[in-house]
C-alpha cells in the first residue's frame, strides 16, 4: 500500500498524518514501525524539524521520540526511549539558558536527586541538553492535574524537597545570583514583550507589567537566602513509594529567598486542589507549613507569586 504525505495540507511531524496512515492500514500503532530513508537522520528531521548534531545522531540511533507538551519550559522537550533507558532532550535557539541548566545539574549531581547530564552541545545556532530520566512520578497526575493521593503524603514529600534544597551547602556554588539580577531579567522580559497579561492570575490587580515591576522594585522583602528550584510546582517534583525521588526542570534554579519556592508551591497546591472547597485547600496548605516548621507569611507569598507573573 502506498500513501503519500505531500498530498495532504499538513506536514510531518503533525500526528494527524500518522493517525490517518494507521486508520488507512487498519493497524494499531503498537504493530507499526516508523522507518525513514536514513536511520540516523530522519527521526530528528521529521520530529524536531531540524537535523541533530552528529554526536547526538550517533548517540540516539534506534531510539523512539515523543514531544512533551506539558510544563512551562521555554525549550522544546522530547522523551527519547530505548529498551535500555529513557532520556530527555531539551533544545532551543542560542543564546540559551540550557548552558546554565547544564552547570546547575552538574553542581547538584552529588547534592540532590536530579537528572545526570549525558550530553551538551551547540550547533547551527541551537543548544542541546540531553539528560537522564529522574525516577518516579510527578506530584500531580496528567491530564486532570489532581495532586497524587494520599494528599497528606504528597505534601510531606513537597516539604521534604523544600527543606532539602534549603539545606544545601553553597560554599562551592558556581553562579552569581541576586535579587537585582532577577529584577533585571524581569525588566528584560517586559521590554522584549514576553509578559502576557492574559496568563496572569485573576487577582493580579496591576494595569501593566511595568506597573507591577515598579511595585515589586519598591517593595523588596527581607530575604532568607538559600538554594531554590525557581519553579517549585507539583509537576517538577518527583515522588516514588511515598517519598521524594527527584527534581526536574531546573532551568530557573539558583540562590534566592526561600519564600520564592514556598510561594510557588502554595500557588501550585491551590491550583491542583482547586476542586476542593476553599477551607479544605487552606488546611492542606497549612499542613505544608506545619511540615516545614515555618509560619505562613502572606506578604512574602504574594510578593513572589507576583514576581513570577513577569516570567
Amino acid at each position: 500500500m502506498m500513501w503519500i504525505s505531500c498530498e495532504y495540507v499538513f506536514r510531518k511531524p503533525n500526528p494527524l498524518l500518522f493517525e490517518l496512515a494507521l486508520k488507512k492500514a487498519g493497524l494499531p500503532a503498537s504493530d507499526v514501525w516508523f522507518c525513514g530513508d536514513n536511520m540516523t537522520a530522519r527521526i530528528d528531521e521529521d520530529v524536531l524539524g531540524i537535523t541533530l548534531p552528529k554526536a547526538l545522531q550517533n548517540l540516539l540511533q534506534g531510539y523512539s521520540w515523543r514531544r512533551i507538551n506539558s510544563g512551562m519550559s521555554q525549550a522544546e522537550v522530547y522523551r527519547i526511549h530505548s529498551p535500555e533507558q529513557t532520556l530527555y532532550l531539551k533544545t532551543e535557539p542560542l543564546p540559551s539558558n540550557l548552558t546554565r541548566e547544564r552547570g546547575m545539574l552538574e553542581w547538584l549531581a552529588t547534592k540532590a536527586p536530579v537528572a545526570s547530564v549525558k550530553q551538551y552541545c551547540e550547533a547551527d545556532d541551537r543548544a542541546y541538553l540531553l539528560v537522564s530520566e529522574v525516577p518516579g512520578i510527578m506530584c500531580c497526575s496528567i491530564p486532570d492535574d489532581d495532586m497524587v493521593k494520599p494528599y497528606e503524603q504528597t505534601i510531606r514529600c513537597l516539604a521534604d524537597g523544600l527543606l532539602l534544597l534549603q539545606s544545601l551547602d553553597l560554599s562551592s556554588y558556581p553562579f552569581q545570583d541576586s535579587w537585582e539580577r532577577k529584577m533585571a531579567e524581569a525588566l528584560s522580559n517586559i521590554e522584549d514583550g514576553l509578559v502576557d497579561m492574559e496568563d496572569w492570575d485573576d487577582d493580579t490587580d496591576f494595569a501593566s507589567p511595568r506597573e507591577l515591576y515598579n511595585w515589586l522594585y519598591l517593595n523588596r522583602p527581607a530575604e532568607e537566602l538559600c538554594f531554590t528550584h525557581g519553579d517549585y510546582c507539583l509537576p517538577n517534583i518527583m515522588i516514588s513509594g511515598g517519598t521524594l525521588s527527584g527534581f526536574i526542570d531546573l532551568g530557573g534554579s539558583g540562590v534566592a529567598d526561600k519564600w520564592q519556592d514556598i510561594a510557588l508551591c502554595v500557588r501550585s497546591l491551590n491550583y491542583n486542589l482547586r476542586h476542593l472547597a476553599p477551607q479544605l485547600r487552606h488546611e492542606y496548605t497549612e499542613l505544608l507549613f506545619a511540615y516545614l516548621g515555618t509560619k505562613r507569611e502572606e506578604e512574602k507569598l504574594r510578593y513572589y507569586i507576583l514576581l513570577d507573573e513577569l516570567f
